[in-house]
């Protein structure tokens, strides 16, 4: 008989325990793990506080829960965190694949198969934006069913214009009048607007960051770029989140300042341009060591957003959250014609003075697959740099080991470095 795990629990934990660790050790590097272990305690504890719960899709803002006393959980994310962890998520991969086609994404059959199990907490709603894929869209529409949980669907435009953000703004007014509905929680627009202003500081230290992330060397490690995507999909529009890009910056301009690096004699810059290997949170440190690589971006840490101008009323909030959906990171390459995808590589390549680029292709992302051989032939041709590109679950070391993953990398990074 399995044992049942409280995975929210196990999280808040481990968070915890990395934080105390980290400050005792190094205490001017506190700030990496101090607001995500926050983040989770407020999650384990939200039921006895008054919170509500919200499941949310990773290509998500979550400004507008916050300011409804509701905690967002990006399911996505928070099942490439526990893909990292000593268990992994192999046991809710298996579970899962009773109930739905193998080929649909490892990181949306952890959250059926930790649903299906009672492992992690239960929402109040569950709120799904119409991109990047549709293993997400079938996976979420079916988990609401099967838990009798609300549902709604934000539905995304294929074009990043103008005309979109008007549309999606609209959306965004239908999901407050849902989620008012559905949780008897009203909206306060004093704490929209509050928590959009919160959003607005962490971005501005977040394009600094991103600016200093361009010298070379890096002063900063590419294992950084994992909690930085996830910190901004759990916590943008909340004070921890600016405390944290405040903390980054700052530490950053302050080695910076001193002439540290984060690989003193750094040989190669990186531009991951797929989802990370989620599993293998120590690739990117392996990386520096191993071959004084840096990765000094990734694609979904890649946020460009700028901060929302116009606060002034309801309608030009949700405009500003609008335009910031359309332009996450993964919505942004992931959705609308091949340009779209190709742009975003491009300016990493060349914005970031890359030396070679990764695309490491999650078996279940067709959409990547379609159109990534063209992309590698423009980066070649037009910035003279190579690109890996191999297969892997993201989420599942059993389909490509640590072991393969760093055999594949040893051969390409030596090729490169042979130029």
């Amino acid at each position: 008989m399995r044992v049942k795990r409280d995975l929210v629990e196990e999280l808040s934990s481990i968070f915890d325990g990395v934080a105390q660790h980290t400050a005792a050790k190094r205490p001017d590097q506190a700030w990496i793990f101090d607001a995500r272990a926050k983040y989770w305690k407020q999650l384990l504890n939200a039921r006895e506080n008054g919170k509500g719960i919200a499941w949310v899709s990773f290509c998500f803002v979550p400004e507008i829960f916050w300011a409804m006393d509701l905690i967002p959980v990006p399911m996505e994310a928070t099942f490439g965190i526990l893909s990292g962890m000593p268990k992994g998520i192999m046991e809710y991969l298996d579970i899962s694949e009773r109930f739905v086609p193998d080929h649909i994404c490892a990181a949306n059959k952890g959250m059926i198969g930790a649903a299906v199990t009672g492992d992690i907490i239960r929402p109040d709603v569950i709120v799904h934006a119409s991109q990047p894929c549709d293993s997400g869209i079938s996976s979420y529409t079916n988990v609401a069913e099967y838990m009798g949980v609300p549902y709604f669907c934000v539905d995304t435009p294929y074009w990043q214009d103008e005309a979109t953000f008007e549309y999606l703004g609209e959306e965004m007014e239908r999901l407050v009048a849902f989620l008012e509905e559905t949780t008897g929680r009203k909206m306060d627009f004093d704490r929209l607007r509050e928590a959009v202003k919160y959003s607005n500081q962490a971005h501005e230290y977040y394009l600094k960051i991103n600016e200093l992330r361009k010298l070379k060397p890096s002063p900063l490690p590419g294992a950084l770029l994992g909690h930085n995507a996830g910190s901004f999909l759990a916590m943008a529009g909340t004070p921890e989140l600016v405390d944290y890009c405040r903390a980054q910056y700052e530490y950053a301009l302050a080695r910076v300042a001193r002439g540290e690096a984060q690989v003193p004699d750094e040989k190669l810059r990186l531009a991951w341009v797929y989802v990370a290997v989620m599993h293998y949170p120590g690739l990117f440190d392996w990386l520096e060591k191993e071959h004084k690589a840096v990765v000094v971006m990734d694609m979904l840490a890649h946020y460009i957003n700028t901060p929302v101008e116009d606060l002034s009323t309801p309608k030009k909030l949700y405009r500003g959250l609008a335009e910031k959906l359309a332009n996450m990171p993964m919505a942004r390459e992931s959705r609308g014609p091949l340009a779209y995808y190709a742009e975003a590589v491009m300016d990493v390549c060349r914005d970031y003075n890359c030396d070679a680029a990764v695309f490491s292709g999650h078996m279940a992302c067709k959409h990547g697959w379609a159109v990534i051989k063209l992309i590698k032939d423009r980066v070649q041709e037009e910035l003279g740099i190579p690109m890996m590109v191999f297969d892997l679950d993201c989420f599942d070391p059993r389909v490509t080991s640590h072991e393969t993953v760093r055999g594949k990398l040893n051969d390409f990074l030596s090729m490169v470095k042979s130029r």
